[in-house]
């Protein structure tokens, strides 16, 4: 049992005690709302409607097959960051057609996204292969050095 401020209602008292004693995560989805919920308006919710409001916000932090998160920091806009989500498909179909994602043009844009990437990638791959091979067998196109001559240095030396 955690302690609890000491003019903490008693309501306060109870939803934090309650919540702690159901787990961890729903320990912190219970403190999420206290510090972000005006202390007067969860006051006047009954311990049923704050369980109610606890039960609906777990819900929503659901996990995914894939949750890749990272920040970056750029020099004009600071720290920027990047979140890739992937798996399973469980909105339902009405609210995919109301936001607009069943759209053929729109998948058929992000598929060839993906080609592009995945083509221009294996383009640069090819032809880091070819000035291997081409280096390895002494064929120089041009005089004087190459910027890729490190490349062939990481392989042959």
């Amino acid at each position: 049992m955690t302690l609890h401020a000491p003019g903490a209602s008693p309501l306060e008292t109870r939803a934090a005690v309650q919540a702690e004693s159901q787990g961890p995560a729903r320990a912190a989805t219970s403190r999420a709302i206290e510090s972000r919920a005006a202390l007067d308006a969860l006051s006047s919710l009954s311990p049923a409607q704050h369980g109610a409001l606890l039960a609906l916000l777990q819900a929503s932090q659901t996990r995914h097959a894939i949750e890749y998160r990272v920040s970056i920091p750029t020099l004009l806009w600071g720290q920027c960051y990047v979140t890739v989500f992937a798996g399973r498909e469980r909105r339902n179909p009405a609210r995919l057609a109301a936001e607009g994602q069943t759209s053929i043009a729109r998948q058929w844009g992000f598929i060839t996204a993906i080609l592009l990437v995945v083509m221009s990638c294996a383009l640069f791959g090819l032809f880091c292969l070819a000035y291997i091979a081409k280096s390895a067998l002494g064929i120089n196109l041009f005089k004087g050095p190459s910027p890729f001559h490190a490349l062939y240095a990481l392989f042959f030396r």
